[in-house]
């Protein structure tokens, strides 16, 4: 193994992928992250998402969903709706705007994670999610024990 940490490499990754992410949203004034987060709204268009399934599905802080969400809001992105079923929540909607680059953020998303795996085998990707899953249990775990 070479001489660069497996943290550091990780934080190279992530921070690459945010990049790229960010360039393809250029053109639209929507950001990276935004963007994924439409994307898991159109994903999940057949059930009703909230703030704490965008917390759970992006590992954001309460305070971090909200924010985003409301920038979201006044940007004309998402509707955020009282819950029939429970006023405290408030569902998640896409807007007409958003959906206007439904095709485009699809593709985009498709077309990273599709390039991001060019070259690496079945096997490899397997083994990726396996090592990646114990690195994030530790990383949840370090302290706590």
């Amino acid at each position: 193994m070479n001489d660069e940490s497996v943290v550091k490499k990780i934080l190279k990754i992530e921070k690459c992928i945010k990049r790229k992410f960010d360039k393809l949203a250029d053109s639209t004034g929507i950001n990276g992250t935004e963007g994924r987060v439409i994307h898991f709204l159109i994903l999940n268009q057949d059930r009703d998402i909230f703030q704490k399934d965008v917390e759970i599905e992006f590992d954001f802080r309460p305070s971090t969903a909200s924010e985003l969400l409301k920038k979201m809001e006044s940007k004309g992105y998402i509707l955020r709706e009282v819950s029939k079923t429970d006023a405290r929540l408030k569902k998640l909607t896409l807007t007409d705007k958003a959906k206007e680059h439904e095709e485009r953020i699809i593709n985009d998303v498709v077309s990273l994670e599709e390039y991001i795996q060019k070259g690496i085998s079945p096997k490899d990707l397997e083994t990726y999610d396996r090592i990646s899953n114990i690195i994030l249990e530790n990383i949840k775990n370090f302290r706590n024990e």
